[in-house]
């Protein structure tokens, strides 16, 4: 299914990263986390592809959707075997198998501009809920996923975690010390047709999803800097937002901005 809303808004992020550099011809790594069959990393590549052939600038896209179940992985690469196959030079989609919660390969350290996330962090927040023991206030499965997604993130180029949410609110990925601010973005779902965000709960469609821009904080040691903060976040009320972050379109409201040293504690996220 093609998430008309949803890649859109992503291709709004990736496009932003890209105007941050100087190089007409540069070399672009999107790799999508717990892609399942989903055919978002395809539709972005499609539409970036369109986009610059009436450019000037002629980038290199590679795009890795990656997933810890072998049958989805092969189900889209036979999916999309004719799509790879005619895909420019400067341009590549592969299906690799990637357990990010799990130490990662030395080759995928460091090396990518943005990360897509459309489901992976509510499945650990709903497995977190229904295995966690106690009052520990961070969910624990999301210290191995945050960490490894800036593992997984390039230093230097302000280099983005975009998540894609039903939730409201998302305490553990607000409060990590590995991210030196975290955007929300408000969308309507009347936006995305038909797209069901979280696999069996098709019967629900939420009024809104919420798009989680999050920025790499390049002097976090992930295992050697405590994790999260235990103080809150300072929110910037929406017409400080607006001058500090370019608001996607006139469809998308609320968009906060939120600092890494933190004054205050703001629930809203």
């Amino acid at each position: 299914m093609i998430w008309n809303g949803l890649w859109l808004t992503s291709l709004l992020f990736l496009t932003n990263l890209e105007s941050l550099s100087d190089n007409e011809t540069a070399i672009y790594a999107y790799p999508e986390i717990g892609c399942g069959v989903s055919q978002l990393s395809r539709s972005l590549l499609e539409r970036m592809i369109r986009q610059q052939e009436d450019g000037k600038a002629h980038h290199v896209y590679e795009f890795v959707s990656t997933d810890v179940s072998l049958v989805c992985l092969q189900h889209n690469r036979d999916r999309d075997a004719a799509y790879i196959a005619s895909l420019p030079d400067a341009a590549t989609l592969s299906y690799t198998e990637l357990n990010v919660v799990k130490e990662l390969p030395a080759c995928q350290m460091h090396k990518y501009d943005a990360i897509l996330d459309k489901g992976t962090c509510d499945t650990f927040l709903f497995r977190s809920k229904r295995t966690q023991k106690g009052s520990a206030s961070h969910a624990p499965l999301l210290k191995p996923l945050l960490n490894n997604v800036h593992r997984l993130l390039r230093s230097g180029c302000k280099a983005k975690y975009i998540i894609i949410s039903p939730r409201s609110k998302l305490k553990s990925v607000r409060d990590f010390n590995g991210f030196v601010s975290v955007n929300r973005t408000k969308m309507s779902t009347d936006l995305l047709g038909d797209a069901v965000l979280v696999k069996g709960n098709a019967a629900h469609k939420p009024a809104h999803v919420f798009i989680y821009e999050c920025t790499r904080n390049d002097s976090y040691q992930p295992d050697k800097d405590e994790p999260f903060a235990d103080e809150g976040l300072t929110a910037i009320n929406d017409e400080q937002s607006a001058k500090s972050v370019k608001r996607p379109s006139k469809n998308f409201v609320a968009m906060w901005t939120f600092r890494s040293r933190r004054d205050s504690m703001d629930s809203s996220i």
